[in-house]
This record gives C-alpha cells, structure tokens and sequence, in this order.
C-alpha cells in the first residue's frame, strides 16, 4: 500500500493542479494566474536563500559544539522540499512550498518522521569528537565501553610481484606483524 501512494500523488497532484489553473484563471485572468506562479516562485527563492542560510548556520554551531544537527538537518530536507515545490508551478504545489517554511510545521515533520526513524530502528547516528570536545578530524576519544570504536589509519596496496614494494623508496620494516 505505501509504495502507491507516490504513484497516486504522481497522477493526483497535477490533476489537481490543472482544475485550480482552469477554475482560478477563469475568475482572474490568465496573465494574473501566470504572474502568480511566477512571483511565488521568486518569494520562494527568497525565502529559500534566507532560511537555507539560517539552517547550514545551526548545522556548522551543533556541529562545533559536538551535537548532532538532525533538527537542522530535518529543516533542510523540508526546505528542500519546499523548494522544489515552489519550482513546480501550480497553487497546491506552491501552498504546500510555502507551509514547509513556517518553522513550527517543519519542527513537527521533522519530530514526526524522526520517531518514526527511531521505532522502526533502521537509523544509528553517532558522534565523534576529538579529545577538546571540538568535532574535527584530530585524534579520536576513546569509545564508551560496549560501545563502537573508530580507529583512523592509512593503508597502501603492496603488489607481491613488483621490483619495489614501496613508491616513496623507503624500506619495509623486518619487525612489522603485517609482513608475511
């Protein structure tokens, strides 16, 4: 059931739009009807580029605080989709655009499909912070105990049947528990 219902927005929606075109170009006009779509999609850039800004804002102070952004992150899926909403021309489309940019709609869609993220425990985040605190690519803390632990290394592809094993020239090391 759930993998009909794209399929069914995909047929609904633009089906929906065309009787609002007809039934509001009819009382307006059609030059009325087209400066509309286009001023929303311009009013949506707007607010796009505004809000768009806000959220990689709170994403950069969640991560230097060593948080995970997904409220951030939850609002920059949302305005994705208003965005993309706005783009398409219609009145339904650009009223759903437009309702993705209240913050309090996308806080509880953002609540929403995170619980259900959560429940149905096909998501993990973790977060890894260096030894001040900072998130960062230095030097790793030490995972809780049971928990998962990340160790950061190089690795270099040795060819057994190369004259030099190494590009760099330097000399493999005798004592090395790698060397076979």
């Amino acid at each position: 059931m759930l993998r009909l219902i794209p399929l069914l927005a995909f047929l609904t929606i633009p089906l929906i739009e065309i009787g609002l075109f007809i039934v509001i170009g009819g009382q307006i006009g059609l030059l009325a009807t087209v400066g509309i779509v286009i001023v929303t999609a311009i009013i949506g850039a707007g607010l796009l580029r505004q809000q768009g800004l806000s959220v990689v804002s709170g994403i950069r102070a969640d991560l230097d605080q060593g948080r995970m952004p997904i409220a951030h992150l939850a609002d920059g899926l949302c305005l994705l989709i208003a965005a993309v909403f706005l783009l398409t021309p219609g009145f339904l489309t650009d009223s759903i655009g437009f309702l993705l940019f209240v913050p309090a709609v996308r806080s509880h869609i953002g609540r929403s499909i995170w619980s259900l993220m959560k429940n149905s425990g096909v998501v993990h985040a973790e977060m890894h912070t260096t030894r001040d605190g900072a998130n960062g690519s230095g030097p790793r803390q030490s995972a809780p105990r049971g928990g998962p632990q990340t160790i950061d290394g190089e690795a270099v592809e040795i060819d057994p049947d190369a004259d030099q094993p190494f590009e760099s020239g330097s000399k493999p090391n005798p004592h090395s528990p790698w060397r076979s």
